[in-house]
């Protein structure tokens, strides 16, 4: 059982789900004692990807967007990038040593990256191998150009 320290405040109970966090914060807000800490502290994937498709802020986004490359990113999950990128290590042969080597990287960054469940879905550059993760300020700007396009397209 993990015990939750915010901003120094130790809370009178020990956290074990997600919404006893969020009671706490509320709770501390009532009170004024953890200010802006809220908005940050739970800030979460705008990105899903799920069974109807890929979702940004609950919208679904038009497949057209990725499949006719009207944006030089696509949306991933962790688990299937990390699969494919297995794959592709063990198919690259003596010749594309760089290629390789450029795989290693990212496998490592994905594995790296962590399990929450924010950090399962991020976009993948298709003409690179960068990566921009939920927390990187240019992920919101990348949903925004998505959902821009998503909106031209209706």
């Amino acid at each position: 059982m993990t015990i939750l320290y915010l901003g120094g405040l130790k809370p009178q109970r020990k956290i074990t789900e997600l919404r006893d966090i969020k009671d706490i914060i509320v709770e501390s807000l009532e009170f004024g004692g953890l200010g802006d800490i809220a908005g940050g502290l739970f800030k979460m994937n705008r990105l899903n990807i799920n069974n109807n498709g890929i979702e940004i802020d609950g919208i679904l986004i038009n497949e057209k967007i990725f499949n006719e490359e009207l944006i030089s990113w696509t949306a991933v999950d962790k688990e299937t990038q990390i699969d494919h990128l297995i794959d592709w290590i063990g198919e690259c042969g003596r010749d594309r040593g760089g290629d390789k080597y450029l795989m290693k990287e990212d496998l490592t960054t994905l594995i790296k990256k962590g399990n929450n469940g924010a950090e399962q879905t991020f976009f993948s550059s298709i003409s690179t191998n960068e990566y921009v993760f939920w927390d990187e300020g240019r992920f919101d700007e990348i949903c925004d150009e998505i959902l821009k396009l998503n909106e031209g397209l209706k």
